[in-house]
């Protein structure tokens, strides 16, 4: 019996924990062959990926997040990290939960994904609540001016479509 051999190729290696907190980073795994080839965007032998800010994309032939513990994802105050997974970026959708508002274990959500993508806003695209248009009554009986009430963001209801 043969041991065979093996190739590996990764975006970022890492004998620890990679934790991201804020710019972009790009970790792209390269073509891998052998009996045993990994293609991972980001490998972590010890440890596992922390994302805090910024703008991450990973994409492997074998997986995006090749992690011995965890990948978590912990917006800033007032912020939300949006993820992204699949095969490739034209088929990723957005994970379970995403937007994510707090501290979050995305282990399970992105496991076996060939691409993932996050990416930081200080705007959460969900959860915004809209107050409707008002007109307040004049003691005269007729309508004031139209109120606009704005969401958390600073943007007009109207302009997010609602009404």
């Amino acid at each position: 019996m043969s041991a065979g051999s093996s190739a590996g190729s990764c975006g970022i290696n890492s004998n620890g924990d990679v934790t991201v907190t804020g710019g972009t980073v790009t970790a792209t795994g390269g073509t891998a062959t052998g009996a045993v080839a990994d293609s991972d965007g980001v490998y972590s032998f010890s440890g596992g990926v922390s994302i805090s800010g910024g703008e991450v994309t990973a994409t492997g032939g074998s997986e995006a997040f090749d992690v011995f513990t965890s990948v978590t994802v912990s917006p800033e105050n007032g912020k939300v990290i949006e993820v992204k997974a699949g095969d490739a970026e034209a088929g990723a959708a957005e994970t379970s939960g995403s937007p994510f508002t707090e501290e979050t274990n995305i282990t399970d959500l992105v496991a076996g994904a060939k691409y993932i993508q996050s990416k930081t806003s200080g705007c959460p695209r969900t959860g915004a609540r809209i107050q409707h248009l008002r007109r307040r009554r004049g003691t005269d009986g007729h309508c004031g001016k139209p109120r606009l009430r704005l969401d958390g963001c600073g943007r007009r209801g109207d302009d997010l479509g609602r009404r």
